[in-house]
């Protein structure tokens, strides 16, 4: 279904935006968050940003790649704020959207990323750091 929204009219974006942050379900939410990725614009990273603070790691998960889709200014600033939340696995997750993303700001945010308290973060900072600044 959510697919077909993807696809859709110009509304798709408002309507996955209200699903990604409002329904009660947290599968509804994923689903909506991953495709709010492929939607892009001002109303999809919004929504994104917003799904980083959903209490459902999975959520917020999706939202972290969502965001590397997106590849925006907005997109590094919030991934960035995501290096800080306390599950290491979220951490991970954005350490690899920022990557992905690559631009120098977000090659900046992964040097903050390479002094994490969690190993496997640091290091994979430190590991894509290695190759963006080649």
């Amino acid at each position: 279904m959510l697919e077909l929204l993807v696809d859709g009219d110009e509304g798709a974006a408002a309507t996955l935006a209200a699903m990604a942050v409002g329904d009660s379900s947290s599968l509804v939410r994923e689903e909506a968050v991953a495709a709010l990725g492929d939607v892009g614009g001002s109303i999809a990273s919004q929504a994104l940003i917003q799904a980083l603070s959903d209490p459902d790691a999975r959520v917020k998960e999706a939202a972290v790649r969502a965001l590397a889709h997106l590849a925006s200014d907005d997109a590094v600033r919030a991934l960035s704020i995501a290096l800080s939340d306390p599950e290491p696995s979220l951490r991970g997750a954005a350490v690899d959207a920022l990557a992905d993303i690559g631009s120098h700001a977000a090659v900046e945010a992964l040097r903050v990323a390479a002094r994490d308290e969690s190993s496997a973060v640091r290091e994979a900072a430190g590991s894509y750091l290695a190759e963006l600044t080649r």
